[in-house]
């Protein structure tokens, strides 16, 4: 016999199993569930998430290799990237030699990587810095400007008429350079906040503040309401469907490209990407209480 809280939750999960198969049963035009213990409707939503396609590219000694695309919520490169790069060889490294395995395969490889490496490097050669070069042909970009209260402006308008089809977005040096359709970058971490205003587009962002600023707003960064109003253009906002980035090669090493993520998995070192929105968004179940249309109290 069940204990009274693991039945309720067991109650609970075979509920939820009972909507998402109501759900699998519906149209893909339904954006409410059937209760499936009665004929009522369910005050919960079906929502639709979009999806970017990743094309990477990097070259060696004897070819240029490009990969197929995969399928994600969020990519970068830039701090993130070097971080999980270094998790990757210290994972490795423990697995070769056998010390430790366990647990440096585990979140405590994260925290060690991140204190013996890549800290370091950052503070003391600013490693994580990159130098990338972002472009769009999508001519619907759009850059949030901070300093007008997230005034969004037409960045790319004319993209077709140039040569290459290509609008230029930004050249130089960023701490990190990341793009997501979903507004968490993982852990509650709300990196891209404009990810959703658009239901077919993707929120890239460019952060190039101080290490040492973005400390001190950890908290405004870590709930997505840091803004930097400056003219220094610490934190560079652009919604759109379609970017291309190219990496210059990683300073203080031999190797070309530098580390590339997406989905928290480190990819290995790449020179060139591209990040699409793709037109099949993914159908997710959300048991939020649906937007409130008439009050009846």
């Amino acid at each position: 016999r069940l204990p009274g809280a693991k039945k309720r939750r067991m109650k609970q999960i075979k509920y939820i199993m009972e909507c998402l198969k109501s759900v699998s049963q519906q149209s893909n035009n339904d954006s409410l569930l059937s209760d499936p213990r009665n004929d009522n409707i369910l005050p919960y939503e079906v929502i639709e998430m979009p999806m970017m396609e990743v094309k990477t590219t990097w070259h060696d000694d004897h070819a240029v290799h490009q990969e197929k695309g995969d399928l994600c919520f969020f990519a970068g490169v830039g701090f993130d990237s070097l971080m999980l790069n270094d998790f990757k060889s210290i994972k490795a490294w423990s697995m070769r030699t056998g010390f430790l395995t366990k647990t440096l395969s585990s979140v405590a490889g994260y925290c060690v990587a991140l204190v013996v490496k890549t800290l370091p490097n950052c503070a003391l050669y600013g490693k994580h810095n990159v130098r990338v070069k972002l472009s769009t042909k999508d001519e619907d970009t759009l850059w949030v400007d901070h300093r007008r209260g997230d005034m969004a402006q037409r960045v790319a308008a004319h993209a077709s008429s140039n040569p290459d089809g290509k609008q230029l977005l930004y050249s130089g040096t960023t701490g990190i350079l990341a793009a997501g359709t979903s507004p968490f970058y993982g852990g509650g971490l709300r990196l891209f906040p404009f990810a959703r205003l658009t239901t077919d587009k993707m929120h890239l962002r460019l952060g190039r503040i101080n290490p040492f600023i973005g400390f001190i707003n950890i908290p405004k960064i870590f709930e997505g309401s840091y803004r930097d109003k400056s003219d220094t253009f610490g934190c560079i906002d652009f919604i759109g469907g379609d970017f291309e980035v190219e990496v210059a090669t990683e300073e203080h090493s031999e190797r070309k490209g530098f580390p590339f993520q997406h989905s928290g998995e480190s990819i290995g070192h790449i020179d060139r990407f591209r990040l699409r929105v793709i037109n099949e968004p993914v159908r997710f179940v959300s048991f939020l209480k649906k937007r409130v249309d008439v009050d009846e109290k």
